[in-house]
């Protein structure tokens, strides 16, 4: 078995500089690729205050994959908080190492996080600086206002370093963005509703009949949410445009609404074209079932992984306070992040997976290429999809047969490829053997051959209509597919609740043992890239492209006997 967890070893050598620090330990550096939206200033004054996480180890990440994949196979409960710290969360002797060291630092406080495997510090800057070994400067954003401290080196001294994996965001200069595109723009008053499963139109009604989710009829109304919708990036959910929607698509849910919750400082105000996309997409499909907007911080937050700072939010949840199921239609790429930077956020995605939690996120809209600022070729894959705890949707276009989205009808190449940090999971091995075998010398050397593969899963992604600021438009991107594909599970959910079965949880063992629950897209590909020769085609099977394909709930009912 290819063990995502060989990566905590690896990452700790993965970006050591050779020369002798100052400081005795293990060195980290800033990603080699960081974007050109982050603007370099002068040193950072050393009276200022600087809050930043240290991140444990995991005890033991291998044994709770090992122990992920033997629930995964048997369908049976997902695991108790307490069984995960018990391969997750460090000894008391392991904290008090810690603790000891930054009481030496000077620091002027620090708290645990709920499951206690991160340690919130506040410090000086000065302090930081000579603790760690590591020059501040004050960094800009092109994207937003406000001033950062960050570094593009530090060392995690010897007394701590084999006790912390990452310090966050000391050097973190990620680029995150929403995939939704807006192709199109009317009045609302002067569009009619079109039919069901019109490519010039994707409504609703049509998703509910093309993928079986219109078999099932939910009575649950009240609860915890059963889906979380995430918001990043001040995307806003506005109610006005929700009902406006659901008055269209969904006249029997018209009163029907999805509470926001604000998170680190986020102010939901206004509306956002990714966050009405998202919300309208579910509520279109899984009414009544209650959903939540999860509103994750402010412009300011994006200075750190946005994506791991929302997971260690529901960490410090109960596990009865957290969705079952929560969708991501925001990314990044690999190549803006290291080794050890990406592993802390899948092993927060590991735990919520371990707890019985289903996270599913867009892969993007850029094919095997990134943009101007990462061409292609090699590809370039995005953050997180190559997560293998998170269940990855790319898009599809058309009817009868569907196809992969191109630029045609969609207007973008679906994303796809292989982590360049995260290994070959165990669930994808066979399948990806056979489609490298399929693709011969076609783009080798494009793409790490040995990586965990992107998408899993594909869905309809071109041509949604939603309201947005009262008005009729029309999206596309993975940004429509994932909500998509997380509202069928969430609808699954439901089904195996009311019969007493545990939840989906981590969906990606299961479905890989089970193809034939998924209708196979066979036409089209992900490219994108410099020359339109390049990229990963779809084919009979499993492919890097469309993955497993789109889902039938019909077919999930069977598999999980409900």
């Amino acid at each position: 078995m290819i063990c995502f967890s060989i990566l905590i070893t690896l990452c700790a050598t993965a970006s050591v500089v050779f020369a002798a620090p100052a400081t005795a330990g293990r060195v980290h550096s800033a990603p080699a690729n960081i974007p050109t939206v982050w603007k370099k200033g002068t040193t950072a004054p050393t009276s200022k205050s600087i809050t930043f996480d240290l991140i444990f180890k995991p005890r033991d990440a291998a044994g709770l994959e090992a122990r992920m994949l033997e629930i995964a196979e048997s369908k049976s409960a997902w695991m108790t908080e307490g069984e995960i710290a018990s391969y997750i969360v460090p000894s008391d002797a392991e904290k008090a190492t810690v603790e000891t060291a930054l009481r030496g630092m000077g620091a002027a406080g620090f708290s645990y996080s709920r499951n206690g495997d991160t340690l919130t510090v506040t410090s000086t800057i000065g302090q930081a600086s000579e603790f760690f070994d590591a020059q501040f400067f004050e960094y800009s954003n092109t994207k937003f206002s406000g001033t950062f401290y960050k570094t593009t080196q530090f060392t995690v001294p010897s007394s701590i370093e084999a006790q912390i994996a990452d310090i966050s965001p000391f050097a973190t200069f990620g680029d995150a963005e929403h995939f939704g595109r807006i192709s199109v723009r009317h009045e609302l008053l002067k569009r009619d509703t079109p039919a069901a499963c019109n490519t010039s139109a994707v409504t609703s009604a049509c998703i509910r009949s093309l993928y079986a989710f219109d078999t099932y009829t939910p009575t649950t109304s009240t609860g915890t949410p059963r889906l979380g919708i995430m918001g990043y990036l001040g995307q806003s959910l506005s109610a006005s445009d929700l009902t406006a929607y659901l008055t269209m698509y969904r006249p029997e849910a018209v009163s029907y609404t999805v509470p926001v919750t604000t998170i680190d400082g986020a102010v939901n105000s206004g509306a956002g074209n990714e966050a009405d996309l998202d919300t309208q997409t579910a509520a279109g499909i899984i009414y009544p079932l209650p959903a939540g907007f999860y509103d994750y911080g402010t412009l300011l937050s994006a200075s750190g992984d946005i994506f791991l700072g929302a997971f260690q939010y529901f960490l410090n949840l109960t596990v009865s306070d957290r969705p079952g199921v929560i969708t991501i239609s925001y990314g990044s790429f690999e190549r803006e992040y290291t080794a050890s930077q990406a592993v802390s956020m899948c092993t927060a995605a590991q735990q919520l997976a371990a707890a019985g939690m289903t996270i599913v996120v867009a892969t993007g809209d850029y094919g095997v290429g990134g943009f101007e600022e990462f061409p292609c070729p090699a590809f370039v894959p995005t953050y997180p999809s190559g997560c293998p705890y998170l269940l990855t949707v790319g898009a599809t276009q058309d009817f009868s047969p569907e196809v992969m989205a191109n630029s045609s009808l969609a207007g973008f190449s679906s994303a796809a490829g292989f982590s360049t940090l995260f290994p070959t999971p165990s669930y994808q091995v066979s399948v990806v053997a056979a489609y490298e075998s399929e693709l011969g010398s076609t783009d080798s050397g494009y793409y790490n051959s040995s990586g965990r593969a992107f998408p899993d899963l594909t869905a309809q992604g071109s041509q949604q209509p939603i309201i947005y600021n009262g008005e009729y438009d029309i999206v596309g991107g993975t940004s429509a597919s994932a909500p998509i594909v997380a509202s069928g599970i969430t609808l699954l959910n439901d089904l195996l609740i009311t019969a007493g079965k545990p939840t989906v949880g981590w969906a990606n063992p299961t479905f890989y043992a089970n193809p034939d629950a998924f209708t196979d897209v066979t036409s089209g590909g992900s490219y994108d890239c410099t020359n339109t020769s390049y990229g990963l085609p779809a084919a009979v099977g499993w492919d890097a492209s469309a993955g497993l394909g789109t889902p039938n709930l019909n077919n999930l009912r069977a598999i999980y006997g409900v």
